[in-house]
């Protein structure tokens, strides 16, 4: 079995819904013995040969402007495709070829919507999706995204008959992400927020306005509530190291009660999760759903922003944040620091969610869809 991801450069790095697929099919390729394979150049199409093992080949496409991408598609892939004897290609948020050149199935994947509703901030390879999506939905073999209501995004701009070809496949957790017992949070406290409550808050992470806002909003909840609470921020190691940023935490009045990551493995990033008074999942992309769910499986309050996905999925398990300005984000935090049984009726709610989830049956739904198409 030979098959090919492709996948925008740099897309992985972080555990969107790309990357939950990607680790699936990843995985499942390993656990049957078989080669994962990362191309970066044509020098090295021949040199990977491994006999009858099953290969999987990873391609990055380019997305710097739109000719070398038209012309990747058109010329490069097929001829990567027809020297590597690749029997399926499997498009993780990449472009789907639609030209006839490819005669193996294609599979394609779509997620965050986003730039569906706002395509002016949609980046380059986004842009040229939207102009060729109906064409390429068309001659996938299979595609697939998250939620009902990211197909009805979609079918704003596709036909019925299209749309209805498109299924779901919600992100489910790994059983790895799990309930932490009393004294293994004290102990996570102690290690990462000098033993006290903290809010863990995810973001974009690429802007030094956005993380703005957030520092006001904690400012907000801490002038309110003049507590030991914390605030850890999940950011881009480059907004960590910015000159501008490090000058604004460096006045910030409440900046011993900061708390920055830019990199944690996936264990760590757990034990913080399920050991935080709060979850603020601020990154306001649909695409970002995995750590919604992981949260509520972890038996912790996930605040975010409402979107159609979020709430078709989750239900009234989240608490929902009204607006993105600083003092509705920081009056979030006060309402559930003030209210306990509310808090605990979402973390139930959440709960009763998670207990359904089954990461090992949803794996087997994809790899059979893949299998099958």
């Amino acid at each position: 079995m030979r098959w090919m991801t492709v996948k925008q450069r740099e897309s992985l790095n972080e555990f969107s819904y790309a990357t939950y697929i990607y680790n699936i099919i990843v995985n499942d390729f390993l656990s049957r013995g078989g080669i994962v394979c990362e191309l970066q150049d044509d020098e090295k199409l021949n040199t990977h040969t491994y006999g009858k093992r099953d290969t999987l080949y990873v391609v990055d496409a380019p997305d710097d402007n739109e000719i070398m991408m038209k012309l990747w598609y058109a010329v490069h892939l097929p001829k990567i495709i027809k020297q590597l004897n690749v029997e399926k290609i499997i498009y993780l948020n990449g472009l789907l070829g639609s030209h006839k050149m490819i005669r193996q199935p294609q599979i394609m994947m779509l997620f965050g919507m986003e730039y569906f509703i706002n395509p002016k901030k949609a980046t380059r390879w986004q842009q040229l999706s939207l102009k060729r999506i109906a064409q390429n939905v068309t001659n996938a073999s299979l595609v697939f995204t998250y939620s009902a209501s990211a197909i009805d995004t979609l079918g704003t701009i596709l036909n019925v008959g299209l749309s209805a070809k498109i299924k779901t496949l919600q992100p489910v957790p790994h059983d790895s992400f799990k309930i932490l017992s009393w004294e293994d949070k004290e102990l996570t406290k102690e290690k990462f927020s000098k033993g006290c409550e903290y809010f863990l808050l995810k973001s974009s992470g690429d802007n030094i306005d956005e993380i703005l806002i957030y520092l006001k909003a904690f400012s907000y909840f801490k002038k309110w509530q003049n507590s030991s609470m914390k605030l850890i921020m999940l950011m881009d190691v480059k907004i960590i190291n910015n000159i501008v940023f490090k000058e604004m935490l460096d006045s910030y009045y409440f900046r011993d009660d900061i708390i920055l990551f830019s990199e944690l493995s996936r264990s760590e990033y757990h034990l913080l999760l399920a050991s935080a008074y709060g979850f603020l999942m601020l990154t306001g992309r649909d695409s970002d759903l995995p750590y919604v769910f992981e949260s509520l499986q972890c038996n912790t309050l996930v605040m975010t922003f409402d979107s159609p996905s979020i709430r078709e999925l989750a239900k009234d398990a989240p608490y929902f944040i009204e607006g993105k300005s600083f003092s509705e984000i920081g009056q979030a935090m006060i309402d559930v620091y003030k209210s306990e049984n509310m808090r605990l009726v979402h973390i139930r709610n959440g709960l009763h969610i998670s207990s359904s989830f089954s990461y090992e049956s949803n794996k087997n739904i994809l790899m059979n869809w893949l299998q099958e198409s």
